[in-house]
């Protein structure tokens, strides 16, 4: 599947596009559609997918292996990048005379989604409205600016080129508009600010790939989870609900926020696996979500799973800045911007530490079962409550979109 689209096109990767086409042929779950030659880690795809609403996770469950698994399937927009990767748009026909005879100059690879690129074409949009207005076409407004290259102009129309604050201010000033100034500064300040955040997804994307070496080759795969259930032990439906959260806060970002899962330990692995108890509580999609979640770590505790131990309240140690992956010679650190990689000698010697410290310090057997079991003590609290609440349910402005039940204990 993936020889068919030997390229990167608009900012997809070969497993995004790939995974479009598996699902252009109809509902897939993800063990399918990994089965159709993706590329590197399918769950890094799915996410991505649902997060920039390409997918959604809402189709029909397959049961299998004793539990049901969340079938894809591509919204409008998914159909829609499918056909534009598969099918490239025809050749535009020759533009009819204008006032402008500067030809239009070949659009660079810009590494922009396809949002930045909307808001470009709709400033670019605006500055060649008040360039018509004056009656002059490209070589002469330029002229007339002062700037040696008429196809300046024209890559700032078409959206091709973000203009500086330079730009503007010349243009507004010659347009005889400087009215609008202001507001062409403030969406054009916008506008590099999007932009700079999709290329930084784009390179965590990337990044992605490239710490994937360092994994392999480490001998050691030690996770430590300090707001959410370690990737490695979580349910389909708890993962699901980090993706949705993460596209709720995000918006349709090109590359999902979690880096974790996609990094699954091979046989060579040393693994290790320290979840504190702050994240038992971290109630991840209701309590039906967490009763499920939790239930699934105490089978994986009582089947006596090793490396895996729980960090309890009362353990004192200095904290850890977050979600943690050790490695021979690597630490990655999970942040809002994406994964944070410390590669010194002494940085890792420093994590490797604490982390010793703490799995020292940890909780396994049965007192880790006892300190998940409180945790389901505490979601069963969270249902009785849910029931009295439901009375006195607010709607909202939308009643179609069903009551909007705030459970202090537990919500999504």
């Amino acid at each position: 599947m993936v020889h068919q689209y030997s390229r990167f096109r608009d900012g997809f990767t070969r497993a995004q596009i790939a995974a479009l086409a598996a699902l252009a042929d109809g509902p897939r779950t993800a063990e399918q559609i990994a089965a159709g030659r993706i590329e590197g880690p399918i769950t890094i795809t799915l996410r991505w997918l649902v997060g920039a609403g390409y997918a959604t996770p809402n189709g029909p469950d397959i049961p299998g292996r004793g539990r049901t698994r969340p079938v894809y399937t591509l919204t409008e927009a998914g159909h829609a990048a499918h056909q534009r990767l598969t099918n490239p748009p025809p050749p535009e026909p020759a533009p009819e005379a204008s006032p402008d005879p500067a030809p239009r100059p070949q659009r660079a690879p810009t590494g922009r989604g396809p949002l930045s690129r909307a808001k470009l074409e709709s400033l670019g949009r605006r500055l060649r409205a008040l360039r018509v207005g004056t009656g002059m076409n490209g070589r002469d407004f330029a002229a007339r600016m002062g700037w040696t290259h008429a196809s300046v102009v024209s890559r700032l129309e078409h959206g091709d080129s973000v203009p500086t604050a330079q730009h503007l201010r010349a243009w507004c000033r010659t347009a005889g508009a400087t009215g609008v100034l202001p507001d062409l500064l403030e969406e054009a300040r916008a506008l590099r600010a999007h932009i700079k955040a999709e290329r930084a997804a784009i390179h965590r994307d990337q990044g992605y790939e490239m710490l994937g070496d360092t994994v392999m080759r480490s001998r050691r795969f030690w996770t430590i989870s300090t707001a959410t259930i370690a990737p490695l032990y979580a349910t389909e439906d708890y993962a699901a609900v980090l993706a949705r959260l993460d596209a709720d806060f995000f918006g349709p970002a090109p590359v999902p926020r979690h880096f974790a899962k996609p990094y699954r330990p091979r046989s060579h692995h040393q693994v290790r696996t320290l979840i504190t108890e702050s994240a038992l509580y971290s109630c991840i999609g209701g309590p039906d979500t967490m009763r499920d979640q939790l239930t699934h770590l105490y089978d994986e505790i009582s089947s006596g799973t090793e490396g895996l131990a729980i960090l309890p309240y009362n353990a004192i140690l200095p904290p850890f800045p977050g979600n943690l992956l050790i490695l021979d010679d690597a630490v990655i650190l999970d942040t809002l911007t994406g994964p944070h990689v410390f590669a010194s000698a002494i940085d890792v010697a420093l994590y490797t530490d604490h982390a010793v410290r703490a799995h020292a310090a940890a909780a396994t057997g049965v007192d880790a079962q006892t300190i998940v079991h409180n945790a389901l003590g505490h979601v069963a609290v969270a249902e009785r409550t849910f029931a009295p609440l439901a009375a006195q349910t607010d709607y909202g402005d939308d009643a179609r979109a069903g009551p909007r039940v705030v459970d202090p204990h537990c919500t999504d």
